[in-house]
C-alpha cells in the first residue's frame, strides 16, 4: 500500500492515461524502486528516497545492476535500453553548476548506450498574480490565463530543474496541462489555465546548463487546479496548488487497501507522469524499430 508513486509510473508506461483507449506495450517493464516510505509530522506516508545511503551511489548501483550486475547476481535486465527516472531532488534545484548525480546520469548514458528520461521537477509553490484579491474573479478567464503565465515566467528563479533534470546526456521532461479525464463537475477549485493545452502551473520554466533548452520535449502531466485565494483583502490573489487524488488528472493504477485489491485507480498529475508518457513513447518506437529490422534492409539496424 505505500508503493505508490512506482505503480503509478508503471501503470502509464504500460497502458497510459487508463481514462483514454490506449493499448498496452507487450514488453514487460523492470522496475527497481529507490523511494522507501517515511512518516511525516502530520502522519502522512511520503515515499523518499533513503537518507543512510548516497543517492548517487544508490542509483549507479541501480543502473549497474540492470545492465551487469551486482556483487555475485548477473545482471537483472541487460536487454533494457530505456530507463524511466521520474524523480526530483527538490532540495537540489539548478544552479550554474552539473549536479553530482546529472553528471552520474551523463556517464551511465554513454557507458552503457541507454536512453534516460528524466522528470523536469514540480513546482507547488503558489502562484501570485498581480490582480488584488477581492478582484480576481472580476477578470476575464483569458486575462487570467495571461497574469498566470506572467507569474511564471517572473518566478523563473525559483522554477529551475530539479537535479538530475539537467544533465546533458538526458531527455528531460516537462509537463503540458492535458489529460483524458472527463470535464469535471464545476466547483470551488480554479482552473487558471482554461484547460488550455499549454506548460503546466507545475512546469520548471528556467533553462539548463550553459543556457542549454530544459526541458527538451513535453507529455500531458494532467490538468492542475488550485484553490481559489482566501479572503478579500487587497493584496495580489495567490493560488495554492490542490493536493488530490479526484480528477481532473491522468488515471492511473495505485495500491489496494485492502488483500488482493488489484482495481483500484486515481489521478494523478505532474511532470513524473509526462516522463512515463515520453518512456512509453520511446518504448513504442523501439518496437517500431524491431518491426523493421524484419522489413527488407532492416539488417542495417544493429543493437547500437
Amino acid at each position: 500500500g505505500q508503493q505508490r508513486h512506482g505503480t503509478a509510473m508503471a501503470s502509464l508506461i504500460l497502458h497510459g492515461d487508463l481514462s483514454g483507449q490506449p493499448t498496452s506495450l507487450q514488453r514487460p517493464v523492470y522496475v527497481r524502486p529507490i523511494f522507501i516510505p517515511s512518516l511525516d509530522f502530520n502522519n502522512r506516508i511520503n515515499e523518499v528516497t533513503p537518507d543512510d545511503e548516497l543517492l548517487v551511489d544508490l542509483v549507479h548501483r541501480s543502473v549497474r545492476r540492470i545492465k551487469e550486475g551486482d556483487g555475485d547476481d548477473g545482471p537483472a535486465a541487460p536487454s533494457v535500453k530505456i530507463i524511466n527516472l521520474s524523480f526530483g531532488n527538490r532540495f537540489q534545484p539548478f544552479d550554474r553548476d552539473l549536479s553530482p548525480l546529472a553528471r552520474l546520469l551523463d556517464w551511465l548514458s554513454w557507458k552503457y548506450g541507454v536512453l534516460f528520461l528524466v522528470s523536469a521537477g514540480n513546482i507547488t509553490d503558489d502562484i501570485r498574480i498581480s490582480v488584488p484579491a477581492n478582484q480576481w474573479q472580476a477578470i476575464s478567464p483569458e486575462q487570467l490565463r495571461g497574469e498566470t503565465l506572467r507569474a511564471m515566467r517572473d518566478s523563473q528563479v525559483e522554477r529551475r530543474p530539479l537535479s538530475p533534470a539537467e544533465a546533458v546526456n538526458v531527455v528531460t521532461v516537462g509537463a503540458v496541462h492535458a489529460d483524458d479525464a472527463a470535464i469535471p463537475v464545476p466547483d470551488q477549485r480554479v482552473d487558471l489555465l482554461g484547460g488550455l493545452r499549454l506548460p503546466s502551473p507545475l512546469s520548471t520554466v528556467a533553462s539548463g546548463y550553459n543556457r542549454a533548452v530544459k526541458p527538451e520535449v513535453l507529455f500531458p502531466g494532467g490538468r492542475q487546479l488550485y484553490h481559489a485565494p482566501v479572503g478579500n483583502g487587497a493584496d495580489p490573489a495567490r493560488f495554492a496548488a490542490v493536493q488530490t487524488l479526484k480528477p481532473p488528472g491522468q488515471k492511473v493504477a495505485w495500491p489496494g487497501q485492502g488483500p488482493m485489491e488489484l482495481g483500484r485507480t486515481v489521478f494523478s498529475r505532474g511532470t513524473s507522469n509526462a516522463t512515463a508518457l515520453g518512456t512509453r513513447c520511446a518504448a513504442q518506437t523501439y518496437e517500431h524499430l524491431q518491426e523493421l529490422k524484419a522489413a527488407p534492409g532492416g539488417e542495417q539496424l544493429d543493437e547500437e
